[in-house]
């Protein structure tokens, strides 16, 4: 190493171009000089972020900032580590307090911009990425950056113009060649979407999975769009594939009702229960939320921005609201076997909680007659609701399970608890199996306020469908609701249909299953019996 460059630069460098033996023995070399040395932590931390070992990573990374607090590389990091597990708080603070201590780093400007995006400031987002583009105007990972967000809010002029700008000044730079391809993808130009990044997958070979799945996302979902449908199922596969690498042990080691033992511990619960026979206080205090559930991908978060656009309906997207609740009687036996025993002031002090944490994700529209709680998998939660909120209205809606299954699979998810399931296409099905199973066992016994619709229903009566939910609601007809592209316009919307929500439904994602009947064989069986269940065509 007489070259002038650190034993740092070397460990980076190493590990930036794949040679993650070389990285781990420089840095294990600068341990052994100091076992605090902050930059053999960062080459171990960024070492184990290129292989996939996030969980590895942070820890190298906060054991670094705890070390030197403050520095901004060391908080970029952490950002970074911080968004990618879906911890967008956490992710927030430390990009801020990089670009503070660093207001040049358009990089760090953009993640910031992202997360503030994430956590429905997209204002603020805007903001932020103008503050990048202004930092480092001949950036080329700047620009491609802000060219996918604009793209993500529907403004694709200015998407296509960044994009462009990007790839003129770094042809080679993966983030601008991703967003070209996004936006190619969005222009409907899936031809040239396959040509493109085909070779791309060449081109970082085990060097960058996330790249990679994404790439493969990209190429699935351009198949799927041109009817060839072999290859997309191969490239979806291998993008969940790749996905399940980076971030499934993550994910099933965070506590969540979510994981597989808990919903089975929930399902044999309720099995030995009647939730008619759970005791009803009529001293609840407080309202009631209205709850929007279901399934994954069947048509939520249509509805959601359908009601948002009724002047007297606000909705929550997404937000879990029960964390109080779940932690205290979903993750263990002795949990559950108290929940039908709680008293009403216990249970106020839980709506109490449940509204505390709804009001901060409502903010200035907590005020609106009517409160709607959005979140498709509280389907899962469904007895904590009936406990907690007994007079609750519920719209529950139902989509083929076929359908539902594939599309959640098709979904280029941040994996979580809950979408880790979607990552393969049998674990997807069981996932429905279970929490469905949840569902039916509360229906069977409580004595819900519940209206079912279909989403393939309001694909075909939309004014009819929508008509009967508001007057379930009690709000009455607002002409406001057939404008929902326009609020879907106008907010941030989180989850992956955020672009599709801004189209008109078309009656060809109905039955789409049947092109993929092959792939989707392991799942077949195991959502037969709720295709029955449901009324739905066998075949």
């Amino acid at each position: 190493m007489s070259d002038g460059k650190t034993p740092f630069d070397h460990g980076i460098a190493a590990a930036q171009a794949g040679d993650f033996a070389r990285a781990t023995a420089i840095a294990r070399t600068m341990f052994v000089r100091d076992p605090n040395d902050v930059g053999a932590l960062q080459i171990a931390g960024f070492t184990a972020y290129r292989q996939g070992r996030n969980v590895e990573a942070l820890r190298a990374f906060i054991r670094a900032n705890q070390i030197e607090p403050g520095r901004p590389q060391l908080l970029y990091w952490l950002g970074v580590l911080y968004k990618e597990r879906g911890d967008y708080g956490q992710a927030e603070r430390a990009f801020a307090e990089a670009t503070e201590r660093d207001p040049g780093n358009g990089d760090a400007l953009c993640h910031l911009a992202e997360v503030r995006y994430l956590n429905d400031q997209r204002v603020l987002a805007r903001a932020t990425f103008e503050k990048a583009l202004a930092a480092e105007p001949r950036s080329a990972t700047v620009l491609a950056r802000a060219a996918r967000f604009f793209e993500t809010t529907h403004e694709m002029g200015r998407a296509r113009s960044l994009a462009a700008d990007a790839m003129r000044l770094d042809p080679e730079n993966a983030v601008a060649r991703l967003a070209a391809l996004e936006i190619d993808l969005r222009d409907r130009r899936y031809e040239a979407v396959i040509a493109a990044a085909a070779p791309l997958l060449t081109a970082f070979p085990g060097s960058n999975r996330r790249i990679e799945a994404r790439l493969h996302h990209i190429l699935a979902t351009a198949h799927d769009r041109l009817g060839d449908f072999g290859p997309a199922f191969g490239h979806y596969s291998e993008a969940n594939r790749l996905l399940a690498m980076l971030d499934l042990d993550h994910a099933r080691g965070t506590p969540s009702p979510l994981q597989t033992e808990h919903l089975d511990r929930m399902i044999r619960f309720l099995q030995g229960q009647d939730p008619a026979f759970w005791p009803r206080d009529g001293a609840l205090e407080g309202r009631a939320p209205v709850f929007l559930m279901g399934f994954v991908r069947s048509g939520t978060t249509w509805l959601d921005q359908i009601l948002s656009s009724h002047p007297r309906i606000a909705v929550m997207e997404e937000e879990d609201n029960f964390v109080d609740a779940w932690r205290r009687f979903s993750l263990a036996d002795e949990g559950l076997s108290l929940l039908p025993e709680q008293t009403a002031a216990e249970i106020n002090a839980l709506r109490a909680s449940y509204w505390a944490r709804a009001k901060k994700a409502l903010g200035r529209r907590d005020d609106r007659d009517m409160i709607v709680d959005k979140l498709p998998l509280n389907t899962a939660q469904l007895a904590l609701i009936w406990r907690l909120f007994p007079e609750a209205k519920i719209i529950f809606v139902l989509r083929d399970p076929r359908d539902a299954v594939l599309s959640a699979f098709q979904q280029h998810f941040q994996v979580n608890p809950g979408m880790a399931h979607f990552l393969d296409i049998k674990s997807a099905a069981e996932f429905y199996d279970r929490v469905m199973t949840i569902g039916d066992l509360v229906r069977g016994g409580a004595q819900l306020n519940i209206h079912d619709v279909r989403y393939e229903n309001i694909v075909a009566d939309f004014d009819g469908e929508i008509g009967r939910i508001l007057d379930f609601l009690g709000v009455g007809w607002d002409d406001a609701v057939r404008n929902y592209r326009e609020t879907a316009l106008a907010r941030a919307v989180r989850t992956p249909s955020a672009k599709q929500v801004i189209e008109k439904p078309y009656d060809t994602s109905i039955g789409k299953w049947r092109h993929y009947r092959d792939g989707m064989a392991p799942a077949l069986a195991i959502l037969a019996p709720w295709v029955k269940r449901f009324g739905y065509a066998p075949d």
